[in-house]
C-alpha cells in the first residue's frame, strides 16, 4: 500500500512568517514522505506573492492561487480543490497555525489505512510561548497548557473524501465544517480512532468568533455565522447525510477570467439603506435580471446620519425604516451562502465603509 501522504493547506491573507513556520516544522520533518497541497484562496496580490516565493524554498510545495478575492472565505471549498489536485492516496489535513514535531509524519505513515480515518489530539500554545516560537524554531521544545480533541486535522484516505462529495460547502467563514465532515466519513462505513498521542501544536492566534464585528468592516463578517454552521451540521447530522444535499459539484475553483467578466456589469441598481428596499431587491427585485451580470450597490443614504433621522428615529416616529450597512450586509452575506454560493459573484465594501457593491452573474 502506497503510504505518501498529501499535507493540504488551505490560506488567505494571513500572516507570512506563520506561514514559514509550519513549514519550518514540515522540514525538519525524519521522514520526507508527502507533499504540500497549498491552497491560496483569492489573497491579496502583495501576499500571494510573498507566499509563492516562501514556497519554493521547500520543494515539497504545490501552490495553487484561486481567483476568489473579492468571493467570502470559504475553507470547505478550498480544501476540496486541494483534496482533488493532490497526486497520493492519502490526505491528511493542516492549517496554517500548525506546528509539526520533528515525527509527526512518521507517526501519520503508521496510522494509514484503506477503511479507516484518524482524529488527532492538538496541544495549543498560549501567546506567551507562541512568541517563543519565532525565536528558537526547535518544534520539539514546545510547551503547551491545554490541548484539545477537535481542531480540523484529519488523516483518512483519499477514496473516504470522493464517497461523502467532500467537505459540505455550504460552511463559510468559520465553524463546524470539520466535525461534519467526520460524521459523513462515519456514515459512508469508515472506522474512526481518535488519537491522544502529541505530535502537533498550535501556534496562538486571536478566535474568530472574537473577531466578529457588531460594525461594518471591510473584510466581510455575517453575525451569527458561527451558530448558522452549527445548524447546518445538526440537520446534517439529524439526517445522516452522507453527500451534501445541496452540493452536485465540489472542489471547483472560478478562474481568472470568470472574475475579470464581473467588471462589465449588463445592469447597475443603485440602492439606499432602507430595509424594505433591500429586502425586497435581494428577495425578489433580483430575480428580473436573469441571465445578467448585474452590479448593486447600496449606499447609505445622507439621511441616515442626519439629525431629523435620528430624533424619528429616537421617538419612534420614522416613516421608512433605516439600518445600518452593517444590516444590509448581513442580509446579502446570507442571500450568498444560502443561495449564491455557487454562482459567479463578488462581493466588496468600499474603503470609506459608505457603500457596499454585490456583482453576480445570474
Amino acid at each position: 500500500m502506497d503510504k505518501k501522504l498529501s499535507i493540504i493547506y488551505a490560506f488567505r491573507d494571513r500572516d507570512l512568517e506563520r506561514v514559514k513556520l509550519s513549514l519550518d516544522s514540515l522540514h525538519k520533518q525524519y521522514l520526507q514522505n508527502f507533499e504540500v497541497i497549498f491552497v491560496d484562496y483569492g489573497s491579496e496580490e502583495s501576499i500571494s506573492t510573498q507566499v509563492e516565493y516562501i514556497l519554493k524554498e521547500f520543494d515539497f510545495c504545490c501552490y495553487f492561487y484561486l481567483h476568489t478575492s473579492q468571493k467570502l472565505w470559504n475553507k470547505s471549498r478550498a480544501l476540496n480543490f486541494g483534496i482533488k489536485n493532490s497526486t497520493t492516496n492519502n490526505i491528511f489535513i493542516a492549517d496554517i497555525d500548525l506546528l509539526f514535531s520533528s515525527q509527526a509524519t512518521s507517526y501519520l505513515e503508521d496510522k494509514i489505512s484503506s477503511d479507516t480515518f484518524y482524529l488527532f489530539r492538538m496541544a495549543y500554545l498560549n501567546r506567551k510561548n507562541s512568541k517563543k516560537v519565532y525565536e528558537i524554531k526547535d518544534f520539539d521544545l514546545l510547551k503547551h497548557d491545554r490541548t484539545g480533541d477537535v481542531n480540523g486535522m484529519i488523516l483518512a484516505p483519499k477514496d473516504a473524501f470522493y464517497k461523502v462529495s467532500g467537505y459540505d460547502e455550504f460552511f463559510h467563514f468559520y465553524g463546524a465544517e470539520d466535525v461534519d465532515l467526520y460524521a459523513r466519513i462515519r456514515n459512508a462505513g469508515y472506522h474512526e480512532i481518535k488519537l491522544k498521542d502529541i505530535y502537533f501544536y498550535h501556534n496562538w492566534h486571536q478566535s474568530f468568533q472574537n473577531s466578529e464585528q457588531k460594525a461594518l468592516t471591510f473584510n466581510p463578517r455575517l453575525k451569527n455565522a458561527m451558530r448558522i454552521n452549527q445548524q447546518h451540521y445538526f440537520n446534517n447530522l439529524r439526517n445522516n447525510i452522507i453527500k451534501p444535499v445541496s452540493q452536485s459539484f465540489w472542489g471547483n475553483a472560478f478562474e481568472k477570467q470568470e472574475a475579470d467578466e464581473l467588471n462589465f456589469p449588463e445592469a447597475i441598481v443603485h440602492l439606499e439603506n432602507i430595509a424594505a428596499v433591500v429586502e425586497h431587491f435581494m428577495n425578489e427585485g433580483i430575480k428580473y435580471y436573469k441571465n445578467k451580470i448585474l452590479q448593486v450597490q447600496v449606499s447609505e443614504a445622507d439621511y441616515f446620519s442626519s439629525l431629523k433621522h435620528i430624533v424619528k428615529k429616537r421617538i419612534g416616529k420614522q416613516s421608512q425604516i433605516y439600518i445600518s450597512l452593517k444590516e444590509v450586509s448581513d442580509i446579502i452575506l446570507k442571500k450568498i451562502i444560502f443561495e449564491y454560493r455557487d454562482y459567479n459573484y463578488s462581493y466588496e465594501v468600499t474603503p470609506d465603509l459608505k457603500t457596499i457593491v454585490f456583482k453576480i452573474k445570474l
